[in-house]
């Protein structure tokens, strides 16, 4: 499975049975086609808008005297006027729709004609409301635009259309004014020629998609919605506009920035989107089976192809189980025998369905793109692992609770992070504090002496819920999952170490300071416990503090001995930083941190002892250790 895509393009092949809500919507828009309907298709990102599109899309393609027509207006957005790439994409669509046919084209060179008339009269911020048609097209129509709001810009007001006519009438007889062309009568007339286009191309009912909506800029989507209720709302006309309504919402304060504050504004804003929208559907969240059958299906598209028999097969079972979601079945690796021998593909798909459906139902809230970002993610850690030869020690439902909380809980995966680099076995007991009852979680905290960070935590109900989904984590070794899933900075290097730098801060104080931290320095697994170690040895060395010591020895040494204390791998590394620490620096503190050391380090550090006795750079030193041990021979 490592080398499956996903692709998050949408599709017309229905893993999800949306077929149901296409086969509505279209029974609707044909249903009365004389009359316009505006339909919403409603859901939060990425929970399969654009998909239904599609299908509404491919079945009014099968009938002749129906036009549907998709418009995007992000794929605009910073380009054009909203309002006007709507209309010429329409009248553009039908002419291509017909182009035989010689009055659609009469009519939609009248209607261009019209647009550009509205693009002039935007870009000239109205003043060209009272001029006539007899504009040019294409270029020649920027051309003129820009040349007007030109002067507009350097004129301080005193532009008039006069002013304007007489400044165009050298070169070209692009305007003539005419009092009877209003900004209505333009909409007005372009209404009715519009209708006329549709007669002409024989046309009986037009369908246009609205799709994106909720990505554009607030302007760019009001002022698409207002173009389609203004210019279009007409006999024979449909729209389906596909759009988080949340975000519709939005837009609408957004575009209205005197709106009141609170519920009042709330309330307006969705009245303002019920008037353009008369009938909305909404795309209801996925459920632990929908989910369940989703992956499998995912997987099995991706690795047989959709036109492949056996992909069919499972597609008619997990349809079956879709029909009924309320009873809660799910598709079975034993419901794969009676497919001729099922592939491995097939069973990978039902088996990854098996370990993730119930959690990513709930961590993803049932949106099928996040489930789909969440799967490619998935097998690329797993890929990564298996590349580093980790797949033996990788669990997928274990890496997949990770990643959850590393996507929907940031925070708290920093300090899961931390607290897995500060075990000395991987394993973050404290976890079952999280799955606790309140009163038992309680308790537990004054038994063990857990840190604030876990009560915080514990009443945090959105990662209490994580920690409840299975699998339990607290017995498992954490470290390479952390490993796996670590993106801007290395658990092991940068992002987990701030528990470690943390912790390295904290013993470069006084013993008080270590005493406090003996839990901390117990738990460490052998390798955090060498970095913390390298972090005081560096400390001490760049601020070479020996000589501003207290009886305890600069800062960080009674840290690093409280290491070696817990940690008997500790203690070479503290006798090589006093081998090489300088003598003249040493004092009394050297020999005092109470170490027991034995076999070879005990030899090593008899030797050092003998070596300080012996010099005569540092005369305290040599004094010290004839105090402590006598005068003590070479073995």
């Amino acid at each position: 499975m490592k080398d499956i895509f996903l692709s998050d393009n949408e599709t017309k092949t229905d893993l999800l049975y949306y077929e149901s809500i296409a086969k509505t919507v279209v029974s609707l828009l044909m249903k009365d086609i004389d009359k316009p309907i505006s339909v919403g298709i409603h859901g939060d990102w990425g929970a399969g808008k654009s998909s239904v599109l599609a299908m509404i899309e491919h079945s009014l393609g099968e009938r002749e005297k129906t036009l549907c027509l998709r418009f995007n207006g992000w794929l605009f957005q910073g380009f054009e006027d909203a309002k006007t790439v709507l209309l010429e994409s329409i009248v553009e669509g039908i002419q291509d729709a017909r182009p035989a046919v010689a009055e659609v084209k009469d009519q939609a060179k009248s209607l261009f004609r019209r647009i550009d008339w509205f693009k002039v009269a935007k870009k000239t911020g109205g003043l060209l409301a009272t001029f006539a048609t007899g504009l040019p097209v294409g270029s020649g129509i920027e051309a003129v635009a820009d040349k007007i709001w030109d002067v507009v810009q350097n004129s301080g007001g005193a532009v008039t259309p006069e002013s304007i006519k007489g400044l165009l009438e050298n070169g070209a007889d692009y305007l003539k004014v005419d009092e009877k062309e209003n900004m209505a009568r333009q909409i007005h007339k372009f209404r009715e020629e519009l209708g006329a286009l549709l007669e002409a191309a024989r046309i009986d009912r037009l369908v246009v998609l609205l799709d994106d909506l909720d990505r554009c800029l607030p302007n760019t989507a009001i002022e698409t919605l207002e173009a389609a209720k203004l210019f279009l709302f007409l006999p024979r006309i449909a729209f389906v506009v596909a759009a988080d309504e949340g975000m519709i919402e939005y837009s609408v304060k957004q575009h209205f920035p005197d709106m009141p504050i609170g519920q009042a504004g709330a309330s307006y804003a969705r009245a303002y989107l019920e008037k353009l929208i008369q009938v909305p559907f909404r795309i209801p969240a996925l459920g632990d089976v929908e989910i369940h059958a989703y992956i499998a299906l995912l997987i099995a598209e991706a690795t047989l192809g959709p036109e492949n028999e056996k992909f069919l097969k499972l597609m008619d079972l997990a349809r079956d189980k879709l029909r009924r979601p309320w009873e809660g079945a799910r598709m079975t690796l034993s419901e794969l025998d009676g497919f001729g021998g099922a592939t491995s593909e097939l069973k990978q798909g039902i088996t990854l369905s098996d370990q993730l459906a119930n959690v990513l139902a709930r961590g993803t809230q049932g949106n099928p793109r996040q489930v789909k970002r969440f799967l490619n993610s998935l097998m690329l850690r797993e890929a990564i692992a298996e590349a580093r030869g980790m797949e033996r020690v990788i669990k997928r439902p274990v890496l997949a609770k990770i990643m959850l909380a590393e996507r929907f809980h940031s925070e708290f995966y920093s300090e899961l992070c931390g607290a897995v680099n500060l075990a000395r076995d991987g394993k973050v007991r404290q976890l079952t504090v999280l799955r606790s009852k309140e009163e038992e979680a309680e308790e537990r905290n004054k038994r063990a002496k857990y840190d604030d960070i876990w009560e915080k935590w514990s009443k945090d109900e959105a990662v209490k819920r994580w920690a409840a989904l299975e699998p339990t984590l607290e017995n498992e070794d954490l470290r390479p999952y952390i490993f796996v899933t670590r993106d801007k900075k290395a658990a092991f290097g940068a992002a987990g170490v701030d528990a470690l730098d943390v912790l390295a801060d904290l013993l470069m104080g006084p013993r008080l300071s270590i005493q406090a931290a003996k839990m901390k320095i117990i738990a460490l697994a052998p390798e955090n416990a060498a970095q913390v170690f390298g972090k005081l040895r560096s400390r001490i060395l760049a601020e070479d503090s020996f000589e501003n010591t207290t009886d305890d020895g600069p800062g960080g040494f009674p840290g690093m001995v409280g290491l070696a204390n817990a940690h008997e791998c500790m203690r070479v590394p503290l006798l090589e930083f006093l081998e090489e620490a300088p003598v003249g620096k040493l004092a009394a503190w050297a020999l005092k941190h109470g170490i027991a050391f034995s076999g070879d380090s005990q030899v090593r550090w008899n030797r050092l002892q003998a070596k300080w006795g012996e010099q005569s750079e540092n005369r305290l030193l040599a004094a010290a250790v004839k105090a402590v041990t006598g005068t003590p021979k070479r073995k």
